[in-house]
């Protein structure tokens, strides 16, 4: 879901044209990306960097938001929320 966001916002924010050889290169680098924490931060470049910024937060909304729903407790925490 991560890659899907990525190529979403680059060819949106970016206006790069998405072709079957970008795809796979974005795909490769996220790859990369992923097993070595330091090659993202490395290859950021200053007009792209806030699409990890962007990544990071729709990550970790997505989490806390599967989090809350699966455990009640979660729920309580984080959103003060009762239980139903």
């Amino acid at each position: 879901m991560v890659i899907i966001a990525q190529i979403i916002i680059e060819a949106t924010y970016l206006h790069e044209t998405m072709s079957t050889h970008k795809i796979w290169e974005v795909v490769w680098d996220e790859v990369l990306a992923d097993l070595l924490t330091p090659y993202r931060f490395v290859t950021s470049s200053a007009h792209t960097s806030w699409i990890l910024w962007a990544l990071t937060g729709f990550t970790s909304l997505g989490y806390t938001l599967w989090l809350s729903h699966q455990f009640p407790k979660v729920r309580q925490v984080v959103f003060g929320a009762k239980d139903d």
